[in-house]
């Protein structure tokens, strides 16, 4: 049996089971629910979810929002997190096309993989597992720790890719991008001999013009010039800490 949360009604405490899907339409909402394996869950643009649980073989497709803190082991589609909400996407789970909004905080543990998140104004990815074709907008930031993977990522004027550890493929900050690049650079970073060009390859991240690079603790490449100067980053691991590192290091702007 099919269940429908209509407009002005708010539902709590759901199990979505197999045979039962649920579909929350514009205006309605639903909190504090469990989407099982086999079960499904829609939210209609305008319906929202609060601290919902997605369990492996679970699926929750958008474009409805998330608020609060919820659990994806299955598959989240097309949703967006709302404001100060959080999804945190456990092993083996994935998520794709999910949109963060504000403040909204996506965590990717290690063995889970989210693919098209967009993040922007303040909202962050953290990458622990795996992302690709992520698109970090003006104020957004995604962070790939140690052991995490991006490829494919986009990174447009006011955003910023932060490397702590992590690895990327294929990556590209355009003109008013920032890279940040944090510890472990003399084997992580690899550029060419001479001055960093308009277009500069660095570890599977292409810099055009316009772009920031910022090398925290590094060892200065050939053709760079080090200035004095000391800059703090300050990161967050999703609702988990707050993490602040101060250090001397290199900032340039590509021609």
């Amino acid at each position: 049996m099919s269940i429908v949360v209509s407009a002005g009604v708010t539902s709590s405490g759901l199990t979505i089971s197999s045979g039962d899907p649920l579909t929350v339409l514009s205006g309605g909402a639903a909190d504090f629910s469990t989407v099982l394996s086999g079960g499904s869950a829609t939210f209609s643009y305008g319906a929202t979810g609060g601290y919902l649980t997605v369990s492996a073989g679970g699926a929750l497709m958008g474009p409805g929002q998330l608020d609060g803190f919820n659990l994806d082991a299955g598959v989240v589609s097309g949703a967006t997190v709302g404001d100060q909400g959080i999804l945190e996407i456990l092993s083996g789970g994935t998520a794709s096309d999910v949109t963060a909004l504000g403040t909204a905080t996506i965590l990717i543990e290690s063995g889970a993989r989210a693919t098209g998140t967009m993040v922007s104004s303040g909202a962050v990815v953290d990458v622990l597992g795996s992302a690709a074709s992520t698109s970090v907008g003006s104020g957004g930031e995604e962070v790939v720790y140690s052991k995490g993977a991006a490829s494919g990522d986009t990174v447009q004027s006011g955003g910023v890719l932060v490397l702590a550890g992590g690895t990327a493929s294929g990556e590209s900050v355009q003109s008013g991008g920032t890279l940040d690049f944090e510890g472990g650079l003399k084997t992580e970073l690899i550029a060419q001999s001479g001055p960093l060009t308009s277009t500069t390859v660095l570890n599977g991240v292409t810099l055009s013009s316009g772009a920031l690079l910022n090398l925290n603790s590094a060892t200065v490449l050939s053709g760079a010039t080090r200035r004095s100067r000391r800059f703090q980053l300050c990161r967050r691991l999703g609702r988990r800490r707050d993490r602040c590192a101060g250090a001397g290091g290199w900032r340039g702007r590509l021609p």
